[in-house]
């Protein structure tokens, strides 16, 4: 009998936390490792994992369903309990006595080491040193949990990877652009519209895809319908095939307000995309101004729409962006090693 693993996911859609689950999962299994998967959907990970991981369903939303759960971890003789859940889980399983497990905790979110984001929290940052480990995907992460006094050698840092590409070269006669991410005012989505406005003054025919939904959907259709933009952003909804969707556009913008590691930073960098995003903590961990990529304030329109001026007219500088982003992320993000120093944290 292997080591038994569980690793908790209260999210209900498949994303970065599911992605880096099932990387994690398959690998252990062909390692000897039991593993049960404790997940808000089980049909995001049901067709996606080796057969032989055992995927619950909890309706993280029912207070009585998450309790019944905690209390069970006791009673399955697992090793580590890992779990990737938001905040609030977090907080009920640091809370429980006399575990049985090592509780091990993973931070996807972008967490800034700022006390008015850590003083609202300060319940999690307090109770996390009670956890055996706390591994976070970005160093921004791993600061804010340090600012908070969470011991040194509790912590641990590892990026997220993909499975690396080929270059792809590109004739840039046509530079296409797109956006992928929730419609939200978080995620710059209103930056984008605002950048797209002054750029059709100098490049009429310029375009943006949008790729997502979001509860703000309805009032960026009516920016952009109040401003006339119905040319230049195009809201192409939810994509179920974001590989297709890097390889048919140049450009990927991804102006956010926070990040951590970003898999749509990293998946257009591998598609040979360049990637116009906000300078901020995790984002630029990924992208280094002018070399893999470019880099603007958060917020700030203007910047982007000169940015996504100049690259649209001058080619070979894209050309040696995508290159280089390529290059870094091909390197220095492969899936592989990001999946064997993260069992490192967990079997060390």
């Amino acid at each position: 009998m292997g080591r038994r693993l569980i690793f908790i996911d209260d999210k209900p859609g498949y994303g970065g936390v599911s992605t880096c689950l099932i990387c994690l999962a398959n690998e252990l299994c062909k390692r000897g490792y039991e593993i049960t998967l404790i997940a808000a959907k089980k049909n995001v990970y049901e067709t996606r994992v080796d057969a032989l991981v055992q995927i619950e369903e909890c309706d993280f939303t029912d207070e009585k369903a998450v309790e019944r759960m905690i209390k069970s971890l006791n009673d399955r003789y697992a090793e580590i309990v890992n779990s990737h859940a938001d905040s609030g889980i977090q907080i009920r399983l640091l809370r429980q006595k006399n575990r049985t497990y090592q509780l091990y905790l993973t931070e996807h979110l972008a967490i800034f080491d700022d006390p008015e984001y850590i003083e609202p929290r300060k319940e999690y940052f307090s109770l996390a040193n009670q956890a055996e480990k706390v591994i976070t995907v970005s160093l921004a992460g791993r600061r804010a949990f340090q600012a908070a006094g969470v011991e040194y050698q509790k912590l641990a840092t590892v990026y997220n990877g993909v499975k690396a590409k080929p270059y792809r070269e590109r004739t840039y006669e046509e530079i296409r652009l797109m956006y992928a991410g929730r419609l939200t005012e978080t995620k710059g989505i209103f930056t984008l519209l605002k950048a797209m406005d002054l750029v059709r003054q100098q490049i009429p025919e310029a375009k943006v895809n949008i790729y997502g939904t979001g509860r703000q959907e309805q009032e960026v259709r009516d920016y952009i319908r109040e401003h006339h933009l119905e040319e230049q952003c195009i809201l192409k909804g939810f994509c179920d095939c974001m590989e297709k969707a890097y390889q048919e556009h140049e450009i990927v913008i991804s102006p956010s307000r926070t990040e951590s590691c970003s898999f749509t930073i990293l998946e257009a960098m591998n598609e040979s995309c360049v990637v116009l995003a906000s300078d901020v903590d995790g984002t630029r961990e990924l992208v280094y101004d002018g070399v893999t990529g470019r880099l603007h304030p958060f917020g700030d329109a203007k910047t982007l729409a000169g940015q996504i001026i100049e690259l649209m007219k001058e080619p070979e500088k894209l050309r040696m962006l995508a290159q280089n982003g390529h290059y870094e992320v091909t390197h220095s993000f492969r899936q592989e090693d990001s999946v064997k120093k993260y069992i490192q944290c967990l079997t060390e």
